[in-house]
């Protein structure tokens, strides 16, 4: 899609800066993955953001190959890797709930759906399940009233990226990815917000 109507238009414009994003979200990735293996602590760090965000990257992928979009395929395998070190450090320094490790069955179940038939809503379904528990995050730093090992780099990228992809989903005219990211930025914009609030 992008390719086809590249120019100077708000479709090339967004693609470019996501793509950048999709690239820098690694940095943060990996700022994550070494404060949970150096601090050997999954402190303040919801589970779910991250167990979600690995299943959102595979389901992107697949929605991104049947729409056609260039950016949803290239964020999903720029960023979707990063994230299995992160849950392996938080499995094995918190361990996952009963209901994070049903929640990991339900999501491979809808991406497997979701790849035999390439049907819109069930990704707005991966995606309303991913969205849900990503504002645990943001609850678990104000219940506990700590930052802990939560990497503001990392959520700063993620909230200022959702905001360009809300710009990206004008432009392709969809409103999955719109409503998606619109919340997801609010929800991660939050979070950096209650980073600066709290201390350790």
């Amino acid at each position: 899609m992008e390719i086809i109507h590249f120019d100077w238009n708000s479709l090339t414009f967004s693609f470019l800066v996501t793509l950048a994003f999709s690239i820098a979200g690694t940095f943060g990735l990996w700022d994550q993955t070494k404060k949970i293996l150096l601090h050997k602590s999954g402190r303040s760090v919801a589970n779910i953001v991250f167990i979600s965000g690995f299943f959102l990257y595979i389901a992107s992928g697949i929605y991104g190959f049947q729409i056609q979009s260039m950016a949803l395929e290239l964020s999903s395998v720029i960023r979707g890797p990063w994230h299995i070190p992160i849950v392996i450090g938080l499995f094995k320094y918190k361990g996952f709930t009963k209901w994070e490790k049903n929640t990991c069955y339900i999501l491979a179940g809808l991406c497997i759906l979701l790849f035999l038939t390439q049907w819109d809503l069930l990704f707005l379904l991966v995606t309303g399940v991913v969205v849900l528990p990503a504002a645990l995050q943001p609850y678990g730093m104000w219940k506990e009233k700590k930052r802990g090992v939560v990497s503001v780099g990392l959520f700063s990228i993620y909230a200022i990226s959702a905001a360009f992809w809300t710009v990206y989903a004008l432009a392709i005219d969809n409103y999955i990815i719109f409503t998606f990211s619109l919340i997801s930025s609010l929800i991660f914009g939050l979070t950096v917000l209650l980073y600066f609030i709290y201390k350790n």
